[in-house]
């Protein structure tokens, strides 16, 4: 038998809905998608603000301490590149994970890197 589980006290499935509610583009829900299709763990929150940072991680795993950021087009720019770097070096200096998601990163290289968070793909 094979068990998906929720971080919460919600269902998997009124968990994930929630987790899609709070995504703020496309491609946050994309890889929402991405994990369900592939029966990865799920994060414990979306949009948690770290307030010592000043960031809202797209995606948190309070377990763990990591925060998921999904990035599309503009994290491309130069300029939000600076910020971005600056926001995860405080990150990591608080003592939390900082994963990236990118428009040009193979996602699956990325989880399998971590597959101690996310699980093990599943086709």
């Amino acid at each position: 038998a094979e068990a998906l589980i929720s971080p919460t006290s919600l269902t998997r499935t009124e968990h994930l809905q929630q987790l899609r509610n709070l995504c703020q583009s496309d491609l946050e829900r994309q890889w929402m998608d991405y994990l369900e299709a592939h029966q990865l763990n799920l994060p414990s929150h979306a949009q948690k603000l770290i307030d010592a940072c000043h960031t809202r991680p797209d995606f948190f795993y309070e377990k763990d301490n990591v925060a998921i950021y999904v990035d599309g087009y503009h994290h491309l720019f130069p300029e939000r590149q600076v910020r971005d770097k600056a926001q995860q070096e405080c990150m990591e200096d608080c003592g939390y994970t900082v994963i990236r998601f990118g428009l040009l990163e193979d996602w699956q290289k990325v989880i399998a890197h971590y597959v101690s968070l996310f699980g093990a793909l599943k086709e």
